[in-house]
């Protein structure tokens, strides 16, 4: 597979990302993986408390409002801020599914934030989605539409940076289903591959040839893919619309290390309540 724009389409097909050593389908690609110049150790509740309050105590609040979903990950990170600080929730009017935005009132009530709902339209698709696909040099995800309207409404209220939850599935467990299992390579190529190419394309491009680099015995490196791959794609999509928009990322969980192990049993257990 030599053609450049075969291997592009390949590895999206698998792995749903285009790492950056990849050639670009756009002229137009910036890097839109973080630098992290130094990540903080965090190996207790009280580091991950400390390191919260000395992030926050840093950023001026009448510049800085919060995405704020339904779920935990952003709650935590609002719980730390300033009485009166906007927040921002995806809110989509025209398809129906789960609707996070009275758990982020509850939030904001129970936090005393701002908040602002931003509806998420089809006609917001055709809109922004080139732009988006240009700056990234890739297909989109889903949710980097809604990303990109968000930031450009907190540009509305004078904002200049937006906190959001990004990093804390990757690093605390909440990816259960992926975290609560030793997998061996082939169990996990099977698992986490969205397309075979091989089953698409006029190409010899077998899934196994995109994780070569993270096989081990007896199992699979989970933890360098999980960080190198899935954590650095899923922070692109947060990335891609913020600096379209010219609004700055602030993503604490990105910036921690964490300095423990996480409990396989535990993980195990919560998946098994959920199901």
């Amino acid at each position: 597979m030599n053609n450049s724009i075969e291997r592009c389409i390949a590895t999206y097909l698998v792995l749903r990302d285009m790492p950056k050593d990849i050639t670009p389908l756009s002229e137009q690609k910036i890097d839109l993986s973080l630098e992290f110049h130094q990540r903080v150790n965090i190996k207790t509740k009280l580091d991950l408390d400390n390191y919260l309050k000395e992030y926050f105590s840093e950023l001026d609040f009448t510049k800085t409002g919060i995405c704020l979903s339904g779920g935990i990950d952003s709650a935590l990170l609002a719980s730390y801020l300033p009485k009166g600080t906007l927040a921002f929730t995806l809110k989509y009017p025209e398809v129906t599914g789960v609707d996070e935005v009275e758990q982020a009132h509850i939030y904001a009530e129970k936090f005393g934030l701002r908040l602002i709902e931003v509806p998420v339209t089809f006609q917001d698709v055709l809109d922004f989605q080139d732009d988006l696909m240009l700056q990234k040099g890739e297909p989109l995800s889903p949710i980097e539409i809604g990303l990109y309207k968000m930031a450009i409404r907190a540009l509305d209220f004078g904002l200049e940076n937006l906190i959001t939850g990004s990093g804390a599935d990757l690093c605390f467990g909440g990816l259960y289903n992926l975290l609560s299992k030793n997998w061996t390579n082939e169990e996990f190529v099977e698992r986490y591959t969205f397309v075979n190419p091989s089953k698409v394309m006029k190409v010899n491009a077998e899934p196994y040839d995109f994780y070569q680099d993270y096989f081990a015995k007896p199992y699979f490196n989970l933890n360098d893919f999980m960080n190198e791959i899935y954590g650095i794609a899923t922070s692109k999509y947060f990335n891609n619309a913020f600096k379209l928009a010219n609004i700055n990322f602030k993503a604490p969980y990105e910036y921690i290390n964490r300095d423990f192990e996480l409990d396989i049993r535990e993980l195990k257990m919560v998946k098994k309540n959920i199901s």
